[in-house]
């Protein structure tokens, strides 16, 4: 009985080791792909204002969408960052 408690308790510990790496994994993949828009963003701003076509005010629909797509990835990060706090602590 001890022995399959023990495999038991090993099963568990393995499953919730897979799953840590798999949201690891998951989460760093976002960061690069936020760090990835980033200079994009900063660069359509910049030439945005280079060329003098750009004023946030009125033209901010030209970043609006790069924003948005970096908002939907810190919210995908921080769900997988809330899981993987929860990963073993059934």
């Amino acid at each position: 009985e001890n022995a399959s408690n023990l495999l038991v308790d090993v099963a568990e510990k393995t499953k919730e080791a897979g799953q840590k790496g798999i949201l690891e994994y998951e989460i760093k993949k976002i960061e690069k792909e936020i760090e990835n828009l980033l200079p994009v963003l900063g660069s359509e701003v910049y030439s945005g204002f280079r060329e003098k076509k750009l004023e946030i005010s009125k033209d901010f629909q030209e970043i609006h969408g790069l924003l948005e797509e970096i908002q939907k990835k810190e919210k995908l990060m921080a769900k997988k960052e809330k899981e993987l706090e929860g990963v073993g602590t059934n």
